[in-house]
């Protein structure tokens, strides 16, 4: 019997010892590397080769550690903000940033994603907290910036900047639809609060006392205009025009969301938490080196004396982190009523001009000829007969002048001969048949404001183009008519005498001088006579009027508008749908934003159709039609629905971010929603917006038609009577099906569901139209309990229909629907930034001023304050961290919170030798109930600040006096203030599919944790707490707000804790306000809400999950020491190198994965010699791991010898002759 023995070889295989690495390539080798062997090892057919041992060197890789890898996971499309920054310059005086101008846009991205990288998108916020914002739309921040004075303590006033109106509808009108109330307001009392003005009259109904925006902390998000100039421009002749006359208000300019980004990149291989989360809060935390804002002396000013001198005068310092920098904001220098006027005069005094092509609306006629039926209805009248120079009745349409396409060239019946080279034209208007031809403009009293000129081409008949010969008088003229259509100035064009030889167009061109531009309404094309029976004598194909009397931007109208560059929103997701639709359905080729809109048809079932009064009384029943074919409680739209279905798209969009505040419905003081039974929920109802007055009552008021107005401007009669103008829009509520709100078919009943929850199909002469129904709301509120009349409640507001037309009781077809963008409208809720510097602070001392002056070498004196202009937005300190006690990831500190902040004087001392001291808590991070203002900042959304802090006098003595320091009225009393700025993780740039193989999914966080549709319970302006966090809509944070502190809320009138299980309330000092103009309520005794402040932590975002500590659950060691294998796995089967070991990740020592002895082993076939043995370490999916270089392999070559105990019959074997 035979027996063997094994002969072992080892060979250890280390990467310090391989070729890659004595070449100095240790990035890429770590997991495959070669070693050589010098001569060799041979090996015969039969031994066995296996792996003895192998340390796999992976740094970090201790019991707490997590592993990243850098494979690729997915390739995203990511948007993100892009600012273009133009024309750098070396002095920068009036443009603080240094260069001209930038253009804003949003641009996306294709980004890769691996395990350990990802972009973070990011947006920021302000709240509306008193500081460093004010309410839009506003005119201006300060009536006069050298006065500052007079500004601490004025009130707020059109005179002080606020607009002309409020935008917010207030009435008097069918109070007994309203619990009785003496008024209804048609306002979301969540986004503004009834401001009476101390200077006016505490009465509610007067015209002095206004709807301001909200003091209440609420989330803006920041959006930014697509483009800003700062002051005057160097190539201003060059660029595109920023004032319009079809931008006449900053909300008429076009905005986008702001949004950045920040590279999250973590190191492969094992990371500690705590290092993880150091290294992701140090990204966000990153800051650029601090810079030094200087104000510096333009060269061409510098006075001989000093000629080679340029003063710079030292204005501030920043710092600017990847989450809490600077952006430009509003001030005195940027909003004063001196450069409103100058916008405001800019604005008014621009006009546009229009231009006419070819359009391709059109139909067939008769007469070899192709007739347009819908063309240029903005400014044109269609073809009207008249008789010589009589002017024909307006808008009379007779068909006899029309726009017409080109036949054949048989004369009278023909058309011009399209044929013939050049070409007459594709379609042009005709005039022809046996009397005048008039074709005449619509009233364009905007465009002619200015001398303009006119430019246009048009073809006289002839033998050889088609066209009949025009005869004598038969001329082509240019008429301006005045508004009353009598004719202010007549020119030629073409004289019918004279022969015409050319065969295609001629240019016309004629400059109106400015009394003509002044006293024109309408502009027209006549020819004078015929001599009958005669056709197609001339025709005009293409027109176009340029104003030449436009000012241009100026210095002072780029500086006014640069204020609006950022703005806060606070329904994001609403003010982009509206945008969309607006821009979307706007007119062609228009500039002006507001025009997205539409209307009602003129007529149903042979009737005019209007919606009437009577039917939308509560007792008719929704859809029945009255004698005339109209339907009971329905709007129906000019919208033909199946030409419509991309508007009814955007429109859901709207409808869907209606959905996600409640507060929009509530309608509590008006009778939509007033009493114990509303009729309007945010389950029953959507909204859209609609001008209160007509076309034509509007064009008292302003010479454009828009959706809305803000009450921006005051002259050339924009606003003639601004108390009684309602050019606002006011919501107008319907019908909503929730269970149908994604439902894209239907829409043919209520019972069968409303498409999208919203639209019904009525039909005009088997012409499907999109309506709406406002009646299915009121099924749940009975009329029959109420007292008679009672009925005659409508489904729209009754007082709508008295002030669109009053004497018929209806809202006419001229009325305008759709979404409106001004910052006054209902749900848009706006805020503008501002630097919060007056010259001057609060009560200024004669010893110091706050914004120093400084005197340059020319004699010009520099304020500080005009040219900081800068806020800071963001998180200050956000923070990622690994709680070791729960063993998880958290967010938190995404916002900046609110400090206990010292008085405006702090550290002067004061009259009589006082010191003002800092309070003790200065600095602290704290939520603040009943907030007290304390004079360091100023915004008209607080004016007066004489009401921040005032003496009254004490009953007991007629000399001492008490100090307080009041609840400024404009704030929100007992709201929680605990931020001033913030962030919002937009997008953690991981998809939902790959979540999981992401930094986040494998630090924990879940996808739906930020990632839920935005809801009633989690958009931008809910609280953060355990209600939402973790369904939110991205990522953002606020203060704990506890029950144990509770506790320490109630207080006495003077502030001190009574710390009992009472609630907090007002109480009342015994004494008046001060008799005072700037005085509010002089003769009501004094409210005293506590203040009360407590210290605060932020919320904190945990991450559901444990984190995923290895990312794999084994190595796999291959090698080409073995030529065939046995092992199929990973995304590639077919690798290059067979697997000898399957390394556990369990044996861990320090640094190191150890894998002991293999279970696997091959058999060599046949001999060879081994020089070099290449070694791989893989992933389970056969990728390379990403290693240190430490690492090392020992294989174990088996050798079997047999061993032979008969030592006789060995050594005679040994002897015989080999064959």
């Amino acid at each position: 019997m035979s027996q063997s023995y094994e002969q072992i070889t080892l060979l250890d295989c280390n990467h310090k010892f391989s070729s890659e690495f004595e070449q100095g390539n240790t990035n890429d080798t770590s997991s495959n590397y070669t070693n050589k062997l010098g001569s060799g090892v041979h090996v015969e057919a039969g031994d066995q080769v296996s792996i003895h041992n192998s340390f796999i060197s992976d740094v970090g890789a201790t019991s707490d550690s997590i592993e990243f890898t850098n494979k690729r996971i997915e390739t995203l499309s990511m948007t993100k903000t892009v600012m273009e920054k133009l024309i750098y310059i070396n002095a920068s005086n009036d443009k603080p940033l240094g260069y001209e101008r930038v253009s804003a846009s949003n641009i996306p991205s294709s980004v890769e994603v691996r395990g350990n990288t990802a972009k973070l998108l990011i947006n920021y916020y302000k709240t509306s907290n008193g500081e460093n914002c004010f309410g839009l739309p506003r005119r201006f921040l300060v009536k006069d910036k050298t006065d500052p004075a007079a500004t601490w303590v004025a009130t707020d006033t059109v005179a002080n900047g606020f607009c002309y109106r409020d935008g917010v509808l207030v009435s008097d009108k069918y109070p007994e639809y309203n619990n009785a109330s003496t008024l209804q307001f048609f306002v979301c009392s969540d986004d503004k609060y009834y401001y009476v003005n101390p200077a006016g009259s505490p009465d509610p109904s007067t015209s002095t006392n206004w709807f301001k925006v909200q003091n209440d902390n609420s989330r803006y998000k920041i959006f930014v205009a697509k483009e800003t100039r700062y002051g005057q421009q160097t190539n201003n002749d060059l660029l595109s025009q920023l004032l319009h006359y079809n931008k006449q208000t900053p909300a008429d300019y076009e905005y986008y969301e702001y949004i950045e980004e920040i590279d999250i990149n973590i190191n492969t291989g094992f990371n500690s938490p705590s290092a993880i989360a150091e290294t992701i809060t140090d990204k966000m935390r990153r800051s650029q080196s601090p810079q030094q804002n200087y104000y510096h002396d333009t060269a061409d000013i510098a006075p001989l004396t000093y000629p080679a001198y340029k003063g710079d005068i030292p204005l501030s310092l920043e710092l600017n982190s990847n989450t809490y920098k600077t952006f430009w904001a509003s001030g005195i220098r940027l909003s004063n009523e001196t450069i409103y006027d100058a916008w405001s005069l800019a604005v008014d005094n621009n006009s546009e001009g229009f231009e006419y092509v070819e359009d391709t609306n059109h139909a067939t006629g008769n007469a070899n000829v192709t007739v347009i039926t819908n063309l240029s209805e903005d400014f044109f009248q269609n073809g009207i007969l008249g008789s010589g120079n009589t002017p024909p009745v307006p808008d009379q349409i007779f068909g006899g002048c029309y726009f017409a396409e080109s036949g054949t060239g048989l004369g009278s019946t023909g058309g011009f001969d399209s044929s013939l080279s050049p070409a007459p034209s594709n379609r042009y208007m005709k005039y022809s048949g046996n009397n005048a031809r008039i074709w005449r403009t619509k009233n364009i009293r905007d465009i002619l404001k200015f001398p303009g000129k006119l430019s246009l081409y048009y073809i006289q008949g002839n033998s050889i183009n088609g066209g009949e010969n025009a005869d004598n008088a038969e001329d082509l003229v240019l008429r301006i008519r005045a508004e009353d259509l009598t004719v202010y100035a007549t020119h030629i064009i073409s004289y019918g005498a004279d022969s015409y030889t050319a065969l295609g167009f001629t240019l016309y061109e004629y400059t109106l001088t400015t009394l003509e531009a002044m006293n024109g309404f309408y502009l027209e094309f006549a020819q004078t006579t015929s001599s009958g029976g005669t056709f197609d004598n001339y025709g005009i194909k293409y027109f176009k009027y340029e104003s030449i009397g436009d000012p241009g931007d100026t210095k002072e109208s780029n500086d006014y508008l640069s204020q609006y560059q950022y703005i806060g929103v606070k329904r994001p997701d609403l003010f982009i749908a509206n945008r969309k639709f607006s821009k979307y359905a706007g007119f062609p080729n228009s500039v002006h934003i507001t025009q997205g809109y539409f209307t009602i048809p003129t007529t149903i079932g042979g009737s005019e159709y209007a919606l009437y009064k009577e039917n939308f009384y509560s007792n008719k029943e929704v859809g029945d039609l009255n004698a005339s074919g109209q339907p009971y409680h329905t709007i129906v739209f000019d919208l033909i629905w199946n030409d419509t279905l991309e508007y009814q798209d955007i429109l859901k969009e709207i409808f869907d971010a209606e959905g996600n505040y409640p507060e929009l419905f509530r309608n509590e003081f008006n009778q939509m929603g007033s009493g114990d039974q509303p009729r309007t929920t945010v389950d029953n109802s959507r909204f859209i917006h609609m001008n209160i007055k007509t076309i034509k009552d509007r064009e008292t008021y302003i010479d454009f038609n828009s959706l809305g107005w803000d009450y921006m401007t005051n002259k050339s009669g924009h606003l003639t009577v601004g108390a009684t103008a309602d050019l606002q829009t006011v919501p107008i509520f319907f019908d909503f099906q929730p269970e149908y709100k994604d439902n894209a078919g239907g829409g043919e009943s209520w019972e069968l569901g409303y498409k999208y929850g919203v639209f019904k199909k009525f039909n005009i002469n088997g012409i499907a139209y999109v309506s709406v129904t406002t009646g299915m709301m009121y099924k749940s509120f009975s009329y029959i309990e109420h007292p008679p009349g009672y009925y005659l409640q409508t489904s729209i507001p009754n007082v709508y229909f008295d002030l669109n037309n009053a004497s018929t009781g209806k809202i006419d077809n001229g009325t305008y629907f759709g979404a409106d963008v001004h910052f006054n409208a209902y749900g848009n809720n706006i805020i503008g930034l501002t630097d919060g510097y007056l010259q001057d602070s609060f009560n200024a001392s004669t010893f110091y001023e706050v914004n120093p002056l400084f005197d340059n070498p020319t004699g010009t004196q520099i304020r500080v304050c005009d040219y900081v202009n800068k806020i800071y937005l963001g998180a200050d300190e956000p923070l990622l961290e690994y709680n070791n006690i729960s063993g998880r990831f958290q967010i938190s500190q995404l916002h900046t919170a609110e400090r206990v902040q010292n008085r405006y004087n702090a550290d002067e001392t004061a009259s009589k030798g006082v010191l003002v001291k800092d309070f003790d808590t200065a600095g602290d991070k704290v939520y603040k109930i009943n907030k007290r203002l304390y004079n360091n900042n100023f915004t008209p959304m607080i004016m007066p600040y004489t009401l921040n802090e005032f003496n009254i006098a004490i009953p007991e003595t007629s000399s001492a006096d008490y100090n307080i320091f009041n609840l400024n009225p404009n704030f929100k009393a007992w709201t929680i203030f605990d931020q001033l700025t913030g962030i919002i993780i937009k997008d953690f740039g991981v998809s939902e599919t790959n979540w999981g193989e992401g930094i986040w999914g494998i630090l924990g966080f879940s996808y739906n944790q930020f990632n839920s549709p935005t809801t009633t319970v989690n958009n931008i302006n809910k609280r953060v707490g355990n209600i939402n966090k973790s369904n939110m809509n991205g990522a953002f944070t606020n203060a704990v707000v506890s029950s144990p502190q509770m506790l320490d809320l109630p207080t006495n009138a003077f502030g001190s804790n009574s710390y009992t299980l009472q609630l907090p309330v007002a109480q009342l000092f015994n004494s008046t306000y001060p008799l005072s103009a700037y005085w509010i309520w002089p003769s009501q005794k004094i409210n005293s809400y506590p203040a009360i402040t407590e210290s605060a932590v932020s919320v904190i975002l945990s991450a559901p999950n444990l984190p995923r500590k290895v990312r794999n659950g084994y190595f796999c060691i291959r090698s080409n020491i073995i030529d065939n294998w046995n092992y199929l796995g990973g995304q590639d089967s077919g690798e290059a190198y067979p697997i000898l070991q399957v390394l556990p990740k369990i044996n861990q020592t320090d640094d190191f994965f150890s894998g002991g002895e293999s279970s696997i082993s091959y058999t060599f076939t046949q001999p060879k010699n081994i020089t070099e043995i290449t070694t791989q370490i893989c992933n389970p999916d056969q990728t390379l791991a990403t290693l240190d270089n430490s690492s090392s392999v020992i294989y174990k070559i088996t050798r079997f010898i047999p061993q032979n105990f008969n030592i006789v019959e060995q050594i005679m074997n040994e002897g015989k002759p080999k064959i």
